[in-house]
């Protein structure tokens, strides 16, 4: 039988693969550590079997710059146990953010047009940097994100339909750099938490609908 027989990779990429659909020799594929499907014209659902591709061994995924809409039969919980590395970004992927697995480092999914609430993230513990820029989503900010635990470097959620006040809370052990909250709806005032926060080297709250100034 053939599928007893193929080779077990570590790392595949198949970048400018320029095929509309998911290889399907990944199917039988159980020890990737690295897969890197970026920029290729890979169309429609993610298909319910790569749920079951390397799922306990699987680090790196890249499957951005593709026409992605959404997922077929997967939960809202990716199943790759101790993935560190995703990138979905630049496809057209709707629906709800899904939540990367609590081993995630690195969580890119902007340029989409994910709709709802971003979910609670606060068990993320490893969670590094973040982009959900450029999407659909609403409601407000969680408040856990104002006071993140210590690896959280980078938070973007800019061009979204955010709205509701500013998170309060803005922890002094956090450990952010860069902060784009920029063209959504957000409103009141700036935290004082947030003026106050010292080691930030980029924050960006413009074209929103907050009635304050920062202080020179």
């Amino acid at each position: 039988n053939a599928t007893h027989h193929q080779a077990q990779l570590v790392d595949i990429a198949l970048r400018y693969y320029h095929r509309k659909e998911f290889p399907y020799f990944l199917r039988n594929q159980h020890r990737l550590q690295l897969l890197d499907l970026s920029l290729n014209n890979i169309q429609g659902q993610i298909p319910q079997w790569m749920s079951k591709v390397s799922v306990e061994t699987l680090l790196f995924l890249d499957l951005s710059y593709n026409s992605l809409t959404d997922f077929d039969d997967f939960s809202l919980v990716f199943p790759w146990s101790k993935l560190q590395y995703m990138k979905l970004d630049s496809n057209i992927i709707r629906g709800s953010l899904p939540v990367p697995p609590l081993s995630i480092v690195f969580y890119c999914i902007s340029n989409n047009f994910l709709k709802g609430e971003i979910p609670q993230l606060c068990n993320l513990n490893f969670l590094s940097i973040t982009d959900f820029s450029n999407n659909n989503m609403s409601g407000g900010i969680p408040v856990c994100l104002s006071n993140f635990n210590k690896s959280l470097l980078v938070l973007k959620v800019r061009s979204n339909q955010l709205n509701g006040p500013t998170p309060n809370g803005w922890a002094s052990g956090n450990r952010l750099k860069v902060i784009d909250l920029s063209k959504n709806k957000l409103q009141e005032k700036i935290p004082k938490s947030l003026m106050e926060y010292k080691i930030l080297e980029y924050l960006d709250l413009g074209n929103n609908q907050i009635r304050d100034a920062f202080p020179s």
